[in-house]
């Protein structure tokens, strides 16, 4: 049986082919409103994965051109889509979430959702260097799964 979206938009994995999957997310929304977009983007997620856990929200502040202070937390799941189309559900969710190319160019950051490992493969190997995503790796890798 091959995956497919009901018509409520919410993935139906095959299971026999799932993939672990490690995301990072931030907003710079300022700290109440980027932790509530945070908080709102779980649900969404859950329509392309399973088993998700997400750590706590915590501040970073930016990087490079993306100044200011962020709400940031990574998550991990397992997701039977393949990267490209697992990528491309991001991507849309940032964009029904306000990231448009006008929101970019005023450095605002409504919310970033990034697929940083897919299995095996590191798809964002910078990320996992900047210490936006030390505190939330470091908190699901001590915190023992419920699943």
């Amino acid at each position: 049986m091959n995956s497919y979206y009901t018509s409520d938009q919410t993935y139906k994995p095959n299971f026999e082919q799932m993939s672990h999957v490690l995301f990072s997310l931030g907003s710079n929304l300022g700290w109440m409103e980027a932790s509530q977009k945070l908080m709102n983007i779980r649900p969404l997620l859950e329509r392309m994965c399973s088993n998700l856990r997400f750590s706590s929200i915590y501040p970073t502040d930016g990087v490079g051109k993306w100044e200011g202070k962020y709400a940031n937390c990574v998550a991990e799941g397992d997701t039977a889509m393949p990267l490209n189309e697992l990528e491309h559900g991001c991507k849309q969710l940032e964009l029904e979430e306000g990231r448009t190319s006008m929101a970019r160019r005023m450095g605002i950051v409504p919310i970033d959702i990034d697929v940083v490992r897919y299995n095996d493969i590191i798809v964002r190997p910078q990320n996992l260097q900047y210490d936006y995503m030390k505190p939330g790796l470091l908190e699901l890798e001590t915190t023992p799964s419920q699943n």
